[in-house]
């Protein structure tokens, strides 16, 4: 990908009526690749030409009304692979392929619905199945990076309020037990970047990590890794927003319920970096102005950088 690679990951919630956010969101991040989940839209029907205008190509792995995921590159795409990581069910939730020297991958996870349904044990089959294929990613020893909507909340600190959420679909241990087994091996890019930040503030304060594991001086310390972090003021508002004592940035509001005017979200969407892909992320953002614009996804674009 040569020295720089800006890549995003977003649930657009069908692709074609959010084009000019996503327009918007291209032509201020400019993303080297730009992976798509619920794009809710047959192959045939996916706008290529809007996308061939900004300078992408695309591979698409469509689906009439429903599910549906893309990459979308800069530079050209090898090895696309399509799955649906399951025997019985046929959903368009998985597509891969290889870009210069990075694999990318852009997962959409089933929802679940509830614990009872069937459409539950489709959600633990399809992460197994998933597991088994990344497990086998990893031999190859490559850059690796697979985001998308997991459709779990990785931990409790991935919970604004966390005793509403508690036991409930997206935030069940169970379904956190289901990720941990798919990723086995991966790092979370989210954790990664916000562990640099606290080695940042640590060194300066002369902290020794591996002697203390308050972080209450991070938390009292956010205008220092705004400034740190970021330049301008609103930035580091969005920095502090995304990074407070509530645990890290969600990515998901429901439109129902003022949710993302409350912050009342969940971080479900995730980039999951192989070790070498992990050596060489230089950031991690959470892009939630996107979430707050005009006929806007309920899901925020993330964005990594990688050396």
């Amino acid at each position: 990908m040569g020295n720089v690679a800006l890549v995003a990951s977003w649930n657009v919630n069908s692709v074609r009526a959010r084009l000019p956010v996503i327009h918007s969101f291209i032509s201020n991040k400019s993303p080297d690749i730009l992976l798509l989940q619920e794009i809710k839209v047959e192959d045939v029907a996916f706008p290529i030409g809007f996308f061939e205008d900004l300078g992408f190509e695309a591979s698409v792995y469509g689906q009439k009304s429903f599910h549906g995921v893309a990459i979308l590159s800069k530079r050209q795409m090898y090895d696309v692979y399509k799955c649906t990581f399951s025997t019985s069910i046929s959903e368009a939730r998985y597509i891969e392929c290889i870009v210069g020297d990075l694999r990318v991958a852009s997962v959409y996870a089933p929802n679940g619905t509830s614990f009872w349904s069937s459409r539950f044990g489709y959600k633990n089959e399809f992460f197994k199945n998933m597991g088994r294929h990344l497990s086998g990613l990893l031999k190859l020893e490559e850059k690796a990076v697979i985001g998308g909507d997991y459709n779990v909340t990785p931990s409790q600190e991935d919970v604004v309020f966390k005793e509403k959420w508690e036991g409930q679909i997206l935030c069940s241990q169970e379904e956190r037990k289901m990720l941990v087994e798919a990723i086995s091996g991966w790092r979370d890019a989210a954790l990664i970047d916000r562990l640099c930040v606290c080695e940042k503030i640590f060194s300066k304060k002369n902290i020794d990590l591996t002697e203390r594991a308050d972080t209450s001086e991070l938390v009292n310390s956010f205008d220092e890794v705004a400034n740190m972090r970021q330049n301008s003021s609103e930035k580091a508002k969005n920095f502090r927003m995304s990074t407070g004592s509530e645990g890290h940035s969600p990515t998901w509001w429901d439109y129902r319920g003022r949710s993302f005017e409350r912050n009342d979200g969940l971080r479900i969407d995730a980039f999951f970096l192989s070790p070498f892909a992990a050596e060489a992320l230089k950031s991690y953002e959470v892009c939630r102005e996107y979430r707050a614009a005009r006929r806007t996804s309920d899901h925020a674009p993330i964005l990594i950088e990688l050396t």
